[in-house]
């Protein structure tokens, strides 16, 4: 009876949406379509990322994915991202979150700019 109660009142707007994604993100079985939604995430989350968004690709990093060379990628790609934020968190308060960061060269770039503002 408490649970229908709770379901009743609680609405989904009410919570934060990293929550919700981190409780949809268990539900999903395969390997390759949980790491493929965590790096679509992962692109498109906005920096900086908050401790659920953070715990979330710290897992899918850790995630066991047997030799499959697919996941394996997406894996690393969501590590790439993760290792990203902090570059991205300095571009963004720069005024260059713009730049792309798939390249060295940009980084560099970019920081030499960040440079000249100080």
């Amino acid at each position: 009876m408490i649970a229908n109660e709770v379901a009743y009142y609680m609405h989904a707007q009410s919570i934060p949406f990293e929550e919700r994604m981190l409780a949809l993100v268990e539900f999903i079985q395969s390997p390759l379509i949980r790491l493929g939604c965590i790096q679509r995430v992962a692109k498109a989350w906005p920096v900086p990322w908050h401790p659920p968004m953070e715990e979330i690709v710290k897992r899918a990093c850790r995630m066991n994915v047997q030799g499959d060379p697919i996941a394996t990628d997406l894996q690393k790609n969501i590590h790439r991202i993760h290792v990203q934020v902090p570059y991205r968190c300095l571009l963004q308060k720069y005024n260059l979150s713009t730049s792309k960061l798939t390249h060295g060269y940009n980084v560099m770039v970019n920081t030499k700019r960040i440079q000249t503002c100080n």
